[in-house]
């Protein structure tokens, strides 16, 4: 099920995806996966930040969406624009975006479709950066839609987080309380299943045990990592 995914021949950067839902907690796991010396983060979420920022996006955006997602336009958020708008350069406005790909299934697979070749080529880029400057052992990717976006290509294995749909919405509500629950539902629902993701997965992590638990976990796998030769030491980052 899982399909072609790089082969580990013993030598190099070992590449893990960690994929999840939103608001599943991820992003504290891979923060946790970090603080290891030898192991580097990579966010892809935060990358589709910057290619949205490409004129080449943007143009191909405003051909498929329209204006009322820029700043500046018409129809976005005064107060937003207000706190976002730059003199003389058109800048998406993520949330205007959001409120149309989230609820339209059809549209949010146009929005992949624009992104995710660039997100790979960014990806690819920093990668190659990463391992010619020997700082990591392993990287560790992490993104919201790397399955969807059939990036396994690129990575030795690929690690789930998994929540409970309600309580995923409770958290994403907490987090952005200016979203309705529909809004919070729609977001969660753009995006594929638990089940799914599993499914794709070489390991998969239950985000509802709680943060201590999941970390000894992960210490636990690493140190099979640090065993087998893929992770050069356990040592820790000092603070």
């Amino acid at each position: 099920a899982i399909g072609s995914m790089l082969e580990w021949t013993g030598k190099g950067m070992y590449k893990i995806a960690v994929v999840g839902g939103i608001a599943s907690g991820k992003s504290t796991l891979v923060k946790y996966l970090g603080s290891y010396r030898y192991i580097t983060n990579l966010n892809l979420d935060e990358m589709g930040h910057r290619v949205l920022r490409e004129p080449s996006v943007t143009k191909e955006l405003e051909n498929s969406f329209g204006t009322s997602i820029f700043y500046g336009s018409r129809d976005s958020d005064p107060e937003l624009e207000r706190a976002n708008f730059r003199s003389g350069k058109r800048i998406v406005n993520r949330r205007a975006l959001g409120k149309i790909v989230f609820a339209d299934k059809t549209k949010f697979a146009v929005l992949n479709k624009i992104m995710w070749p660039q997100i790979a080529i960014f990806q690819n880029i920093a990668l190659a950066q990463i391992e010619q400057s020997r700082v990591a052992s392993i990287a560790i990717i992490e993104g919201a839609v790397i399955i969807e976006a059939e990036f396994k290509k690129y990575y030795h294995e690929i690690w789930s987080v998994n929540l409970p749909k309600a309580v995923a919405v409770e958290r994403l509500l907490k987090r952005n309380p200016d979203l309705t629950k529909a809004d919070a539902e729609n977001r969660i629902n753009s995006q594929i299943s638990d089940e799914e993701r599993i499914k794709y997965s070489n390991y998969s992590i239950d985000s509802s045990r709680g943060i201590e638990e999941n970390k000894r976990i992960i210490d636990e796998k690493l140190k099979e990592f640090y065993d087998n030769g893929i992770l050069k030491s356990l040592e820790r980052k000092s603070h």
